[in-house]
């Protein structure tokens, strides 16, 4: 129930930072800070709260694949 709790966080997580890069207008390789800083933060969050490390990487593929659609559907929307 744990590992499936955080990686629905991490899936909306990826959605909210590709919407905010998007809406902001950051391009290129800048638009990989907030990303790698939100996922950074999920975790360290998620080691806290369990020891293995399996949980590490739950949702990485997903998180990045989401991060990026929403990044450039919400900046083609508002910018092109």
């Amino acid at each position: 129930m744990k590992e499936k709790l955080l990686h629905v966080i991490r899936l909306i997580v990826g959605v909210a930072v590709g919407t905010i890069c998007g809406i902001l207008g950051i391009t290129g390789v800048v638009g990989l800070i907030p990303a790698s800083l939100a996922y950074i933060l999920l975790h360290v969050l998620s080691k806290r709260f369990s020891s293995g490390h399996e949980e590490g990487v739950t949702g990485l593929i997903e998180y990045i694949g989401l991060w990026l659609c929403s990044w450039c559907l919400s900046y083609s929307i508002l910018y092109r």
